[in-house]
């Protein structure tokens, strides 16, 4: 049922001539090298390989078996079902012809191999957003991961609340990373009007008329928090859904998360 489940959606997705979280949104369903230079679905059969960007460290999703040197897990089983539909032929014959050329790829390298034509597409917890739209394709959401935190089982912590001054370190190139360092961006824009507030004034002059106006940094500092008012909930959310310990206050500014911040 899965491996169905799988080939019909790859099917789709061939059919609509672009692959799963690769090239740019200008790419065609054309014979032919794209303008862009990514390779096309005509391209890879000419070449008789799918070049594919994968992960090759995590188990049971992508990961490099160290007794045979293969890529294994759910993400090369999805490639596979890929290649299977772009080559028209079997889950079993593509895995047996080696019809996919994986590549490892993190979070920090996977869009530039993509860009450059290295590979033709990435199977690797590709988050999608609207930003990464505007310069890469998309399938339809096949699986979703939580956000999680990992600490040492000699640290002592059980909960968030003993998280309390712990140093955390994220991916580079991830939603959560990007989440927390815009945050950090539009606070420190903030205090910055704050600051120029307390040093100005809430009123300035018109530089024409000279008759008393409010102070810009009153409307841009208004307009920073708000902005990191949104990534705060959106940061809130995260670990909400991903603690094991329940979080028994809806308010994203209770103690906890301050404490966290």
């Amino acid at each position: 049922m899965k491996k169905r489940f799988l080939a019909a959606v790859m099917a789709a997705v061939v059919t609509l001539g672009t692959l799963t979280g690769c090239g740019s949104s200008s790419e065609s369903a054309g014979a032919g090298t794209s303008s862009s230079g990514q390779r096309t679905v005509e391209d890879i059969k000419a070449a008789g390989k799918l070049k594919v960007g994968a992960k090759s460290d995590t188990v049971n999703i992508g990961m490099i078996n160290t007794a045979t040197g293969e890529y294994e897990g759910y993400d090369i089983d999805v490639a596979y079902e890929m290649a299977a539909k772009i080559f028209d032929c079997t889950y079993d014959e593509a895995v047996a012809n080696k019809l996919c050329e994986f590549t490892s790829v993190t979070a920090k390298t996977r869009g530039g191999l993509l860009d450059n034509g290295e590979l033709d597409c990435v199977i690797a917890s590709f988050t999608v957003t609207d930003e990464r739209k505007k310069s890469w394709n998309f399938t339809q959401q096949y699986r979703l991961e939580p956000v999680t935190f990992m600490v040492s089982k000699d640290s002592g912590a059980k909960t968030l609340a003993d998280m309390d001054g712990f140093v955390i370190g994220v991916g580079q190139g991830t939603t959560t990373a990007e989440l927390i360092e815009q945050y950090a961006l539009y606070m420190q824009r903030w205090i910055q009007c704050e600051e120029g507030i307390n040093q100005y004034g809430l009123l300035a002059k018109h530089p024409t008329t000279q008759l008393p106006i409010a102070s810009p940094y009153v409307n841009m500092g208004i307009s920073f928090l708000k902005q990191a008012n949104v990534l705060w909930l959106q940061i809130y959310q995260i670990v909400k859904d991903n603690c094991e310990t329940p979080i028994g206050s809806s308010n994203p500014n209770d103690d906890l998360m301050e404490r966290l911040g």
